[in-house]
């Protein structure tokens, strides 16, 4: 588990990977977060076992976290459906 000290770090970490993720997909660059899960939960944990009066300290963070993954979400599923859109064009099924 990720101990006191680090957990502003990490959730930086992944605070800026998330908003780098938003940027390269507003470029029409490649997503990749697939770890992001494994690494926002061990996170979660931590803050969720500090005693109250310390954890709300995160909560703008947090909720500055959650705000980047719903912009990412419906970026991607807007790449997602535009794809979609592209290769019924062409006449191709998505699978």
């Amino acid at each position: 588990m990720i101990q006191a000290p680090d957990i502003a770090r990490a959730l930086d970490d992944v605070v800026s990977e998330v908003a780098r993720a938003g940027v390269a997909l507003a470029d029409g660059r490649a997503v990749e977060i697939g770890d992001l899960p494994d690494r926002v939960a061990p996170i979660c944990q931590a803050i969720a076992a500090l005693p109250k009066d310390q954890a709300v300290g995160y909560a703008p963070v947090v909720r500055s976290l959650m705000e980047k993954l719903d912009a990412l979400t419906g970026g991607l599923r807007q790449r997602r459906d535009a794809l979609r859109q592209k290769l019924a064009d062409r006449g191709v099924e998505p699978s």
